[in-house]
């Protein structure tokens, strides 16, 4: 397995949070890592199309809008995969139930 070019920090951070069973608000998210709330949707995507290309739950649908409890409207990402707002729920509930313990992909491959 390649290692992910998009920051193990921020992977690990949204593994963490699934384990928790929380939503993380694109504001957190940037409170967290820096840049503004409008500024992670490369990032978020890289992300989840490394996960895919794993098998594993989309980490990103995690990251959402404080009003909506769902990704931005603009993540053209989950739309290309057919996740519409009933998809998005369930893939969050995914996360969740997913054991983020047997997966340290966030490491890199030695």
């Amino acid at each position: 397995m390649a290692s992910p070019r998009f920051s193990p920090e921020q992977a690990a951070f949204l593994a963490i949070a699934a384990t928790e069973q929380r939503l993380v608000t694109y504001g957190e998210f940037a409170d967290r890592f820096g840049g503004i709330a409008q500024g992670w949707g490369a990032k978020l995507t890289e992300m989840g199309e490394w996960l895919k290309d794993q098998g594993l739950p989309l980490l990103p649908v995690l990251v959402v809008n404080k009003q909506t409890r769902l990704p931005s409207a603009d993540a053209n990402f989950y739309r290309r995969l057919g996740l519409d707002e009933e998809g998005l729920k369930r893939e969050q509930q995914a996360c969740f139930n997913f054991d983020w313990s047997t997966q340290p992909f966030w490491t890199e491959e030695k």
